[in-house]
């Protein structure tokens, strides 16, 4: 199934480094009209460098975020790649409050800006 991208409006959440960035920079050079998200303002400098549109705020809280989505308006589709790494080590290693950051943002931040 080919399916094109031109001019589809794709919000990636998490897209200033990682999976995230690499995404938003194939879906822009296929003609996706990309907005790419992140905890603080590197967003912007991020975005203009790869010609996407930026907004920053933290998914883990329920109320920025809303705000954030109505603020951006609907979208074709939505990437969700935030999270913080916990630990590489061991489990017996990982501090509970990291866990929970990852938790909150992977697992409940996808469920924030998809509500």
């Amino acid at each position: 199934i080919h399916m094109s991208l031109k001019d589809k409006r794709i919000l990636i959440v998490g897209g200033t480094s990682g999976i995230g960035l690499e995404t938003a920079q194939v879906l822009i050079k296929n003609g996706a009209l990309v907005t790419i998200t992140g905890r603080t303002s590197e967003a912007a400098s991020v975005a203009k460098k790869i010609g996407a549109e930026a907004s920053w705020f933290d998914v883990a809280d329920e109320k920025s975020t809303r705000e954030a989505i109505e603020r951006l308006g609907s979208f074709d589709h939505a990437f969700i790649a935030a999270g913080s790494m916990v630990g590489a080590g061991l489990l017996l290693s990982t501090k509970t409050s990291d866990l929970e950051l990852a938790l909150k943002q992977r697992v409940m931040g996808a469920f924030h800006v998809l509500k």
